[in-house]
């Protein structure tokens, strides 16, 4: 029986492990974006869509260009059919730009088309009452807009390329040359450019950041110092910025991944160890047997 019970516990074990696993796998496959572009929060001031031309223009003109989105949320916006009926308050993305640099799947808006959209599943669901909706028209304001696609997460979201009535953005999420360093190339690209901004930092235990951040030399305990006053920083900067749904979506991502992972591997401690306890006493059972056998062959043998 408790042999029984020892094997239905091993067993939730390692059912636990691999939902763990899966879970810890996937999320850190939503939060991937955050580790292959740089977000920036402007800091001070927003940056003014003249800027936004202005810095795209210098950088068109580069050998090795960062490809970037400007953009700014509404906590609410009201959207609805197009003729008027069932207004919906959803988040509002206002790009200039395109929509792949914040959501890296599914279909993209890209930055000429103002006559398009993406809708969060929710919103469409409020919407229409159904997810198939890609094709079909909603109004944003004095806009009629074509839905281009369904966005699994954030729920509740409607994205569209910034109209003429939009003059500021308060984020910018850039895609650096691939060889270059993010922290590096973030700095790079705000003092070239002059603008008030800080990167948000998420990759605290990826290399690019400790590439960032450590000092020529281990000696170099002033470089230490100042690496643990930056980290800090950052850490605060971090907690303390407003966060919009997305990048609430995938921090939230990046946290269950880095609880997710961790706890399967400590659940697979009782496992090895459970296992190395029961081939233990296996071979404590072989080794009693043997020394009962020649025992047994050497009582045999005194009694011929």
């Amino acid at each position: 029986m408790r042999s029984r019970a020892g094997g239905i516990r091993q067993l939730c074990l390692i059912v636990a492990v691999f939902v763990l696993a899966f879970a810890g796998s996937f999320a850190l496959r939503e939060a991937e974006y955050l580790q292959k572009t740089i977000s920036l929060a402007c800091v001070g001031q927003e940056i003014t869509r003249e800027q936004v031309e202005s810095v795209r223009k210098r950088e068109s003109d580069k050998e090795n260009q960062s490809v970037f989105t400007a953009w700014t949320e509404k906590s609410a916006g009201y959207v609805c059919l197009a003729d008027g009926e069932r207004p919906v308050s959803t988040r509002v993305i206002e790009i200039d730009g395109s929509s792949e640099l914040l959501i890296p799947y599914g279909k993209i808006l890209r930055e000429d088309d103002l006559q398009g959209c993406l809708l969060g599943r929710e919103t469409a669901e409020k919407l229409f009452g159904s997810r198939n909706v890609a094709g079909l028209t909603v109004c944003y304001g004095d806009r009629e807009l074509t839905v281009r696609g369904v966005i699994k997460e954030p729920g509740e979201l409607l994205m569209v390329v910034a109209g003429a009535d939009v003059d500021t953005f308060r984020r910018i999420t850039l895609k650096p040359d691939a060889s270059a360093v993010p922290g590096i190339a973030a700095d790079r690209f705000i003092q070239n450019h002059g603008i008030f901004a800080r990167q948000i930092r998420y990759d605290f235990l990826g290399a690019d950041y400790l590439q960032s951040r450590l000092p020529g030399k281990w000696s170099d305990f002033a470089g230490w110092r100042k690496s643990l006053k930056e980290a800090g920083e950052d850490i605060r900067f971090l907690a303390a910025v407003e966060k919009s749904c997305l990048e609430t979506r995938y921090l939230t991502c990046l946290l269950c991944a880095s609880a997710c992972i961790p706890a399967g591997a400590l659940l697979i401690l009782p496992i090895i160890f459970n296992n190395g306890k029961a081939r233990w006493r296996l071979i404590l059972l072989r080794q009693k047997k043997q020394k009962i056998l020649h025992l047994l062959s050497k009582s045999s043998i005194i009694d011929k």
